[in-house]
């Protein structure tokens, strides 16, 4: 076989009968040699011998082959546009049932849009096999995983909250002020659920969180409520305003003007990205009797609109990893953090928080009250007497809601999910989450951490999120992935379909190097206009193309059904000449 060429180079199997590919020669002889002698075999097989089987495989094998000019994508459209229909009415007739994004919906992010920020996006984590010799040990590390993967706010561990509000007199310059005398109390460690009881890193960094993030969300808040005060505004603690007490009046004065400017130059900012959306609407407006003519659909709106979110998400997510990356590498870590994916404060932030506790007279404290794992959270802050009451309540139990003690950029929640009872199947547990991050990066570092101990697998990590998978993975792992999930939408429903024409799908989607949608707009870099026209804008399309001068070869069935030629496909793909030599002399 090494010697030789491949049959398949010599011949097609359509007309040379049994010239085959060496994996389906090899995949007969192993199915012949597995299951000839057992009573559950084909009757051909047992009764006509091993010739009579490999005849009907091979007839088997060229009737699936596509024949030149067979219409194959239009046949895979019609392939997974048929069934999409009757998954339509089994969505809308199972109210309450299934995912939300399941059936249409995630088909319509798959190929529609081929949305950059998917609806629902998920992961799923494998076990390493040979870290683990028990089922009991698998689901043990499992749980420490999804444990420090798993997003954990302050308001989780918080029991009560006590306030107490008095005016104080602080000094003949200074006068009165408010003083606000803050207790939050936290659940003692046997009322917590079981998984917060398995954070040990997030119950040992609480205290710290709470004297820095907590307090620095907390002041900041704060600062927004006094801002609403007609009286005055107070200090910008976010902007880094100037301490009011110890300046004179000229630097006061210079102060709040550069803080005016500063919010005149971001408030004339927000003005003018409406004055361009105002802009671009009166522009919409005055090209409404184009619009009409172009024959927009709602769909066709949510199409663009999802394309462009998803671009904007895609960047605001990338600079979001990059704002880690950048804290990571600051040195300015919370005390006694066990776990990569806690919340650290960056220098920054720092800076901001004792600048605002020397401006605010703010004390804080965290006292343990026995062995339990019960403490009390006490904070002291002091603010003009002249200034409006808050309401502190409120805005503790928001801002608890809010302050992340733990997490994994992307991720929300965890699940440790049961290994499936298939024959032959992984044994071991594994983990989904709720969000996807393939910071593959930030995984190695988890895997390191003492509870995990290496456990997690990371050539076996899953995600349906197509375009994260391109940009870390490759074009290959996000057309694999994107075959699986469209496959895997169809498979819930119980419909067939022929996996040559999902694959033909994923392929044509997927051959430019990036997640190309199956709408107007990726058909923007089909080389023909009239096929372009159409499809939908049938104007945008006639005047680019005017413009630049655009041709079109005919080469696409729409192009030439506009022109009344025959299409290219079935007995129109070839030509018929005849000799005309031989058709004189008869």
């Amino acid at each position: 076989r090494r010697e030789l060429p491949p049959l398949t180079n010599l011949g097609y199997a359509d007309s040379h009968l049994g010239f085959v590919s060496e994996n389906f020669e090899d995949f007969v002889d192993s199915y012949i040699a597995k299951y000839k002698d057992l009573p559950s075999s084909p009757s051909l097989l047992r009764g006509g011998g091993d010739a009579a089987f490999k005849q009907l495989a091979y007839f088997k094998y060229a009737k699936a082959m596509a024949q030149p000019g067979e219409p194959v994508g239009a046949t895979a459209a019609q392939s997974v546009g048929e069934p999409s229909t009757q998954m339509t009415l089994n969505t809308f007739h199972s109210a309450g049932q299934g995912n939300a994004t399941a059936g249409i919906p995630r088909l319509r992010e798959l190929i529609m849009t081929a949305s950059k920020k998917p609806a629902n996006p998920q992961m799923t984590l494998s076990l390493d096999r040979s870290k683990i010799d028990s089922v009991a040990k698998s689901k043990e590390l499992a749980e420490n995983i999804a444990q420090q993967l798993s997003r954990v706010c302050v308001s989780e561990f918080v029991n009560s909250v006590e306030v107490a509000d008095t005016i104080v007199a602080v000094s003949s310059d200074v006068g009165y002020m408010r003083e606000y005398r803050l207790k939050v109390f936290t659940e003692p460690e046997t009322m917590l659920t079981v998984k917060l009881r398995k954070c040990t890193a997030a119950l040992a960094a609480l205290p710290s969180i709470l004297e820095s993030t907590f307090t620095l969300q907390i002041l900041g808040n704060m600062e927004k409520e006094l801002s609403k005060d007609g009286k005055g505004k107070g200090l910008d603690i976010i902007a880094g305003a100037a301490e009011r007490g110890g300046k004179g009046e000229e630097e006061e004065e210079e102060e709040e003007g550069k803080g005016k400017s500063k919010k005149g130059a971001e408030s004339s900012g927000e003005s003018s990205d409406e004055e361009d959306d105002e802009s671009e609407d009166d522009g919409d407006a005055k090209r409404g009797h184009k619009k009409s003519t172009k024959g927009f659909s709602e769909a066709d709106k949510a199409d663009k609109k999802a394309v462009k979110k998803g671009s904007k998400a895609a960047a605001a997510a990338k600079g979001a990893l990059k704002d880690v990356d950048d804290a990571m590498e600051e040195e300015d870590e919370i005390e006694g953090a066990g776990s990569i994916t806690l919340v650290k404060m960056t220098a920054r932030e720092s800076d901001k928080l004792n600048g605002a506790k020397d401006r605010y007279h703010v004390k804080t404290s965290f006292k343990a009250e026995g062995k339990g794992g019960k403490g009390v959270f006490e904070m002291t802050v002091r603010v003009s007497a002249t200034r409006k009451r808050i309401m502190m309540v409120a805005l503790i139990e928001s801002v608890a809601e809010k302050c992340v003690v733990q997490e994994l950029p992307g991720i929300l929640h965890t699940h440790v999910i049961d290994p499936p009872k298939k024959e032959g199947s992984d044994k071991n547990y594994s983990i989904m989450t709720e969000g996807a991050n393939l910071d593959l990066f930030t995984l190695w570092q988890v895997n390191r951490q003492k509870n995990v101990n290496g456990a997690l697998d990371l050539t076996r990590v899953s995600c349906n999120d197509i375009s994260q998978i391109r940009r870390v993975l490759g074009v290959e792992a996000a057309r694999k992935t994107l075959f699986d999930e469209i496959a895997g939408i169809f498979s819930a429903y119980g419909i067939g379909v022929d996996a040559r024409h999902i694959s033909l799908i994923s392929d044509s989607m997927m051959y430019s190097g990036e997640h190309r949608p199956m709408n107007r707009i990726g058909m923007k870099h089909s080389a023909s206009p009239l096929l372009k026209m159409s499809f939908e804008t049938t104007c945008t399309f006639l005047v680019d193309a005017t413009a630049v001068g655009d041709s079109d070869n005919l080469d696409s069935p729409s192009a030439r059904l506009i022109l009344g030629r025959p299409v290219k496909t079935g007995t129109g793909f070839f030509d018929l000449r005849l000799q005309l030599a031989a058709a004189k002399c008869s």
